[in-house]
């Protein structure tokens, strides 16, 4: 299922659908063209042909006019994230348009997807497992701009997430089956903000990313930090973690307390993501062993 494309007027989505009865993990054929009026909330099919392949590339003035401002891709400066937890690893099943070039710092292939039928604008398609409700994590920080649902269940983004960033660009997290954040909330990287899922256009659970430029509805080149620009079939290792690693947190009582009573106390919080952490302690007390009381809590 492709995402669908909004009318100049912002009324209307055109978008392609399937009559496939079976399921199909993330994409099945798209023999249906239709239009959702987002005034009425009213659905209606436009063609229907069992088998074929319908594919919108855009309007035909937009494609026409090459020099138009409004579709000329724009580059962000911004540094993104991949939107899900840290550490973890996800493959492409569908990168964006023009093709991703430059940097490509994958973990491998996953040798499932094969080329072909790519998002016909900067978008990507990062496949998860059937309802495992997958974290989606803010790519950077930023504003909400709008959470609910854009289409509806079954057709359009679904429940979509879109965040505007410090310098006017947005980045789109769709198809998801819960949202965690509410409009104008502020949000920053690597918080999570959804829950992945297939509601909207799709047949299958993955995170669907996009970006858009500021202002218009034009997309946007995106590269990840660190990452670069995701490939179909790519395995990549998610880097979105809000707390740096190696880096000292403060605990309580502060350092250079003196003369504290049996037993201290220390109060820490894990760093975000952290899947595993070390807490080292120095004292004067050489006798200060678990022995003689030093235990360690975790809750």
């Amino acid at each position: 299922m492709r995402t669908p494309i909004l009318s100049h007027d912002r009324n209307v989505f055109y978008g392609v659908g399937t009559l496939d009865t079976e399921f199909n993990i993330l994409h099945g054929n798209t023999d249906i063209l239709f239009a959702y009026n987002l005034t009425t909330q009213k659905e209606v099919i436009l063609i229907q042909d069992k088998g074929e392949s319908f594919i919108l590339n855009g309007w035909e003035d937009d494609l026409n006019n090459k020099s138009a401002n409004h579709n000329q891709a724009r580059a962000s400066s911004i540094d993104y994230y991949l939107p899900w937890d840290f550490n973890k690893e996800l493959c492409v099943s569908r990168h964006g348009t023009p093709a991703p070039s430059g940097l490509n710092n994958n973990v491998g292939v996953c040798n499932i997807f094969r080329p072909g039928g790519q998002h016909g604008y900067a978008a990507i398609d990062f496949a998860t497992s059937q309802n495992s409700n997958d974290n989606v994590r803010a790519a950077a920080s930023g504003t909400i701009s709008f959470a609910g649902i854009s289409g509806s269940l079954s057709s359009g983004y679904g429940r979509l997430v879109i965040i505007t960033h410090s310098d006017g660009t947005r980045t789109y997290y769709a198809h998801n089956s819960s949202i965690l954040v509410s409009q104008g909330q502020s949000v920053t990287q690597g918080q999570v903000i959804a829950r992945e899922g297939t509601t909207g256009g799709s047949t299958g659970d993955h995170i669907h990313f996009e970006w858009r430029a500021a202002g218009g509805n034009a997309s946007t080149i995106g590269s990840f930090k660190d990452i670069g620009q995701p490939r179909v079939d790519n395995r990549y290792r998610s880097n979105n973690t809000t707390t740096p690693a190696n880096t000292p947190v403060p605990v309580s009582p502060a350092n250079g307390a003196t003369n504290l009573l049996l037993p201290i106390n220390f109060t820490y919080t894990s760093p975000v993501n952290a899947g595993a952490f070390r807490i080292q302690v120095s004292t004067s007390n050489s006798g200060w062993t678990a022995a003689n009381g030093f235990t360690s809590n975790t809750a």
